[in-house]
């Protein structure tokens, strides 16, 4: 059931995923993991391995404006679906791609097909964001399978802490932002090394980035 409209939800930065816009209004409105499923997904969680999460069409119609325009923003630009959308079957939807991306009853049985269930982000990326926009943030481009490096820097993507090897997301029952860091100490702004892939790796990142 549709409760009213939110007074508040995060715009969602250039190439940020949908969980991390949600973990950012968690980390805003200074609320539990629990309270914000609650109020954005009904109390459904938002698993990683979900490129679409369940009732996402309560998300849409919860945050403010208007709610197709919402849903076709949020999948189009802050999802994964885009890159699966051309290969289904058009005789069993009988409906076009981006008919897909705004068919309320649609996408809610999309999963990540290795179920990746981490998120993986690029030390470089996390300070130029910092540096531009006030906040670390994860990166859509980082989580599309197969990608191992950061199509702008080249830099391996990592999914555990630099310092202390812990997993940076430990699972949907707790959200956390980028720009909490580590449990350890360790934050996205610290010094560390990069490694830089090879340029193969590279050349996929950056073709998987312009196909999202």
């Amino acid at each position: 059931m549709t409760s009213a409209k939110l007074g508040f939800f995060p715009t969602p930065f250039p190439d940020e995923t949908l969980h991390s816009v949600v973990t950012r209004y968690n980390l805003l409105t200074a609320t539990t993991s629990a309270a914000t499923y609650k109020a954005l997904y009904d109390g459904v969680m938002m698993g990683l391995s979900m490129i679409v999460p369940k009732n996402f069409s309560v998300l849409a119609d919860r945050i403010p404006g208007n709610s197709r325009v919402n849903r076709y923003d949020l999948l189009r630009n802050n999802t994964l679906l885009p890159l699966f959308v051309p290969f289904q079957d058009p005789l069993t939807e009988n409906k076009t791609g981006y008919d897909l991306l705004l068919d309320s009853n649609y996408s809610q049985q999309w999963i990540m097909p290795q179920g990746l269930g981490f998120v993986r982000t690029c030390l470089l990326c996390a300070k130029d964001d910092y540096s531009r926009f006030g906040v670390s943030f994860w990166h859509r481009s980082h989580q599309i399978p197969g990608v191992t490096c950061c199509w702008k820097h080249g830099a391996k993507l990592f999914d555990t802490c630099p310092a202390c090897n812990l997993n940076l997301y430990q699972g949907p029952y707790k959200l956390r932002p980028l720009v909490r860091g580590c449990e350890c100490g360790w934050g996205p702004l610290d010094d560390g090394y990069s490694d830089v892939a090879l340029s193969g790796a590279k050349k996929y990142a950056i073709f998987s980035k312009k196909s999202s």
